[in-house]
């Protein structure tokens, strides 16, 4: 049951992570 805890909290982590890249990207593209 742990590791699927910390499984879920490493995918949540990885999905910010992108969706503050494309954020970043989509500011740089149209800035």
């Amino acid at each position: 049951m742990l590791t699927f805890v910390i499984t879920m909290v490493v995918l949540l982590v990885l999905s910010g992570l992108v969706l503050l890249a494309v954020a970043r990207g989509e500011g740089k593209h149209f800035g």
